[in-house]
């Protein structure tokens, strides 16, 4: 049986609170990545951006053919736009849970 620590990635890239979109666009773009953990001082999970809240960050905001994106990133902080309620699993998780729905 594949659990999920078998899945899992050695190295994590992260942000912090205080850290701007930004900091997350250039580190989803530099490491392919669609989603970055927020996490706090003591390195505890209390967020996740993702790459949809990060485009719908750039849409909801003001005028794009009038304000410079760049400048928009910096203003915008990831705890503003970060997912709350992040559900986690255990590494010894089996990584082939079934759905909790009936069909």
């Amino acid at each position: 049986m594949m659990l999920v620590k078998d899945l899992m990635t050695s190295v994590v890239e992260t942000l912090q609170v205080g850290d701007s979109l930004d900091l997350a666009r250039h580190l989803m773009k530099a490491g392919h990545l669609r989603h970055l953990p927020v996490v706090d001082g003591a390195e505890h999970l209390i967020g996740l951006v993702t790459h949809r809240k990060l485009l719908s960050a750039w849409v909801s905001h003001g005028d794009p053919r009038g304000e410079d994106s760049d400048a928009v990133a910096v203003e915008i902080l990831v705890e503003m736009l970060m997912e709350c309620n992040v559900l986690t699993v255990s590494p010894d998780t089996s990584a082939a849970l079934g759905s909790a729905c009936s069909p």
